[in-house]
């Protein structure tokens, strides 16, 4: 596999966001991708992006807590894998600028 960065097409928005998108813990999950001659605007559902999971970040980074926390985090992760995408992201076309 290779990836491939280039930091000149990445924009950080900070105003004008959907209220639906998730907060992060500097902003918000939202993500925009062109492809193709389309646009599109992804997101992940709250299901999964919520205050539980901003509040293990900050409480589990970077390989932080008890080895009882540490496997909460892993049955979390568990979980996150093992759903269908459809069941967590959001998206939406944007008009290309």
């Amino acid at each position: 596999m290779v990836l491939l960065r280039n930091a000149e097409n990445v924009s950080i928005i900070t105003e004008g966001l959907l209220a639906e998108t998730p907060l992060s813990l500097i902003g918000q999950f939202y993500f925009e991708f062109e492809y193709d001659g389309k646009r599109i605007g992804l997101w992940p559902r709250n299901e999964f992006f919520n205050d539980r999971f901003r509040a293990m970040v900050m409480k589990y980074q970077p390989r932080k807590g008890t080895e009882g926390e540490q496997r909460v985090k892993q049955v979390f992760i568990a979980d996150l894998m093992a759903a269908r995408e459809d069941n967590l992201f959001e998206w939406r076309d944007v008009a290309l600028t």
